[in-house]
């Protein structure tokens, strides 16, 4: 029998941790029919089809996201022989490898021509201006 939209909900609330009661009034169904409901379901040849494919799933998830390095996974991609793969792989692993070296903005200039200025004497600090009393 194939599976109902009822059938799936019901699959995926077990699926949760609920027990089959929970999990049968979380599909649609009455509470005072839940319990049965709830079993009969359970028993369900497509039901439990459904749920062993979610664990399957469940567990591929699992085993392809365990312990994976990017940065060991890019690194061997830099080694493709497809050069469209290797340039990307490459291109991707930059940020890990190098720190990027920003230009000076607006900002960081004028604070500089400000330095410059007071190395004048013209423009000099307090500070400045005492050291050259000295």
């Amino acid at each position: 029998m194939a599976l109902t939209p009822k059938k799936r909900l019901f699959a995926e609330a077990l699926g949760k941790g609920m027990s089959k009661t929970e999990a049968a009034i979380e599909a649609g169904y009455s509470e005072k029919t839940a319990p049965q409901a709830g079993s009969r379901l359970a028993k369900d040849p497509a039901v439990l089809r459904y749920i062993d494919d979610m664990k399957k799933s469940v567990e591929r998830v699992q085993v392809a996201t365990e312990h994976v390095d990017p940065i060991s996974v890019l690194k061997e991609l830099c080694n493709d022989p497809d050069p469209k793969i290797a340039l990307d792989a490459a291109k991707a692993l930059m940020p890990y490898m190098y720190a990027r070296i920003a230009p000076a903005g607006k900002k960081v200039g004028e604070k500089e021509q400000a330095i410059e200025a007071t190395k004048s004497g013209r423009f000099a600090t307090l500070g400045q201006q005492s050291d050259k009393i000295q």
